[in-house]
């Protein structure tokens, strides 16, 4: 077996440092609250506790689903199913998990859609998972009392979703690599939330439907601009297409 180089043996290393810890936190907290109740099972204790471990649950559930379409991306076999949709009816109902989300970290979040349909080709499913992914980033790198804006709109022909908080700034290397996954700036004092494989997926869900996905830093956190085209007539039928390259 061919050894690892020292570059790619500290990757590695640091890779299995920061998913074992994604991997670990979650289930520590599960286990913490199954301790509270077994310790003291009072009723009023439950829904909390319930709550807990079902966001921890789910967590945990979207990093294993991440690292599985990471490796699908990267060979070639992450499948997308293009269908007509209204994207504006699928962010309107994906606002209310989003502002759950937002409420149990003590963040304020704020929607603004200033468009009322936005018709296009796409993967319902995919897109989704590209948008939860911006929201969750943002929501999870912005301390209590911070903000997480979202804005939808329409220029050139092109959806565009902006989605910006006040958390952990970007620097330009971080901005520059948003579709590299595990990107980690050494120049950055604090990472965003995540090991780096949904915002690269993400960018790719982007690129795969003929838009784009950017980051950049603002006065305070960061901002994030996914364009996505609109259908010209109507959109197409089902069609379903692999992944031909990786990143």
């Amino acid at each position: 077996m061919r050894e690892l180089s020292e570059d790619a043996r500290a990757g590695l290393d640091m890779f299995l440092s920061w998913l074992s810890h994604e991997l670990r936190s979650p289930l520590n907290a599960c286990v913490m609250w199954l301790d509270v109740l077994a310790l003291s099972p009072q009723p009023d204790k439950l829904p909390k506790a319930v709550d807990a471990i079902k966001r921890n649950l789910a967590r945990q559930a979207r990093l294993i689903s991440e690292l599985s379409d990471a490796a699908k991306v990267s060979s070639g076999g992450l499948e997308v199913r293009f269908e007509p949709l209204d994207f504006i009816a699928l962010v309107k109902g994906e606002l209310g998990a989003w502002q759950s989300l937002a409420t149990a970290k003590q963040v304020d979040f704020r929607s603004l859609i200033e468009i009322e349909a936005a018709p296009m080709a796409g993967d319902a499913a995919r897109l989704t998972q590209a948008l939860n992914q911006l929201l969750e980033s943002a929501v999870g790198s912005t301390p209590a009392g911070g903000r997480v804006d979202l804005l939808v709109h329409e220029a050139s022909g092109n959806c565009i979703v902006e989605v910006a908080d006040t958390g952990v700034a970007l620097s330009p290397e971080d901005a520059a690599n948003l579709a590299v996954p595990l990107w980690r700036s050494p120049t950055s004092p604090r990472s965003r939330s995540g090991i780096g494989l949904g915002l690269a997926v993400a960018h790719h869900v982007a690129a795969r439907h003929g838009g784009s996905l950017t980051a950049a830093s603002v006065a305070s956190g960061a901002r994030f601009t996914m364009t996505l085209p609109l259908a010209r007539n109507g959109g197409a039928g089902t069609v379903v297409q692999k992944n031909p390259s990786g990143f």
